[in-house]
């Protein structure tokens, strides 16, 4: 008993090499002791199992869960939830071997037969359905993985809750189907909605990496349609969330190759110019749409124009949300980083000073987007060695200090829109 509750501690406390003798010991004794196929003979050998499976000695754990499966029948029969269990087990070392066209029969019986004796509702079912509906995806049998992926969706949602975890990632998975599928709408639909939920459902640190992956995901079907797009700016205009936008402009910089640039720049113009003609040059999604194209203009080096949108952005978010709104604080970074990037280094260093202070204030000094604004002036200091000419110098000072020349944007950004038709 001392040796069966020591080899329990060993593996809770994830110490598998001694949890490994530990269980080979007391299987030894219970063999001895009771014969090979006692019940006590087997939780030992399943557990021994176990052990092998978290250690991913996959064929250790295959051959030790083969015998578990073989003796569970002659004691429980096939129709039992713990052989069930160690079935779907047993098709996941196969899995994890490659082993794909062997892993398919043995899952998909399991799926049967959990869902004729506990529903398909309970965990157990879910968790044998996912395992086959990673053999199929295994397999690129996306039609058949998202049949089965959509089920787990729908049930996770009537049970659990849309806004749960499970459901999240249930939704996350569904969504990578669909990418496979090359449907690239019917995941931008999904990874948006992971997104919509962060603010509320999302903030745990285990949730970090689902986030991540649904900005990328959606990062990545927006851009895949960036050709098809072209009939459905205004619907996306109306309908994104002003999160939304921002993770795809994030993906298009982080992501896209110099030689796309080009041809982001030009579906950037055509949504931004669309939400000024929907929305109104004050709506968010407008402004954030700017903000993201005076970005693309900055990393082609287009620095007049970068500076010119950044200027509006800044001073108008100023003007609707407030000069010290988190937006409004990051079109200044933005701006201040622009203007160092157009050798106007004291005028850079004047406006990311005052971005840090209001940033202190209003999200603390230890917050990450105060650390990485210091970072950037710290890296500036031994640099300001430039001067703008003073004609520029003295037009930018108007534009930056007097937050009344934010009315004329609207018809500047109008004059900068020639040549796009409207819609």
């Amino acid at each position: 008993m001392a040796m069966k509750s020591l080899a329990s501690i060993y593996g809770q406390d994830g110490q598998l090499k001694n949890a490994e003798k530990m269980w080979k010991k007391v299987l030894a004794r219970a063999k001895k002791a009771f014969g090979p196929d006692d019940e006590r003979t087997l939780e030992a050998m399943n557990e021994l199992a176990s052990v092998y499976y978290k250690q991913e000695r996959w064929r250790k754990a295959e051959k030790s869960l083969a015998l578990v499966i073989n003796a569970f029948m002659k004691l429980f029969g096939g129709k039992d939830k713990r052989t069930t269990k160690r079935i779907i087990d047993l098709t996941y070392t196969l899995i994890m071997q490659g082993k794909l066209k062997a892993a398919e029969k043995p899952a998909t019986e399991a799926v049967e037969l959990l869902r004729d004796m506990l529903g398909q509702e309970d965990p157990q079912t879910l968790a044998g359905i996912e395992i086959l509906a990673v053999v199929y995806e295994r397999q690129k049998s996306w039609n058949r993985a998202e049949t089965l992926r959509t089920q787990i969706l729908a049930t996770r949602k009537s049970v659990l809750g849309k806004e749960h975890h499970d459901t999240l990632r249930s939704i996350a998975s569904l969504a990578t189907v669909y990418m496979n599928l090359q449907q690239w709408n019917h995941a931008e639909v999904l990874w948006a909605q992971i997104l919509a939920t962060r603010k509320h459902s999302l903030e745990l640190g285990d949730m970090q990496s689902l986030l991540s992956q649904a900005s990328r995901g959606l990062g990545l079907c927006l851009q895949e349609q960036l050709g098809s797009l072209k009939d459905r700016t205004s619907d996306i205009i109306v309908q994104m969330r002003d999160q939304t936008l921002i993770e795809w402009g994030n993906y298009t910089l982080a992501h896209l190759s110099p030689a796309r640039y080009k041809e982001a720049e030009k579906k950037w113009v055509e949504i931004s110019a669309d939400s000024f003609w929907f929305v109104g040059f004050e709506h968010r999604n407008t402004l954030t749409s700017i903000s993201i194209l005076a970005l693309i203009y900055q990393h082609q080096a287009k620095l007049r124009e970068a500076l010119s949108l950044g200027i509006m952005v800044w001073v108008f978010r100023g003007k609707v949300l407030g000069p010290e709104h988190t937006d409004t604080l990051s079109s200044m970074d933005h701006l201040a980083n622009t203007l160092k990037l157009s050798k106007y280094d004291q005028m850079a260093s004047h406006l990311m000073t005052e971005c840090i202070r209001l940033l202190g204030r209003v999200l603390g000094s230890d917050h990450a987007d105060t650390k990485s604004s210091m970072a950037s002036l710290r890296d500036w200091r031994d640099s300001d060695n430039h001067a703008p000419c003073n004609d520029i110098k003295e037009q930018l000072k108007i534009m930056l200090q007097d937050c009344r020349t934010a009315d004329a944007f609207p018809k500047i950004f109008e004059e900068m829109l020639k040549g796009y038709k409207r819609k």
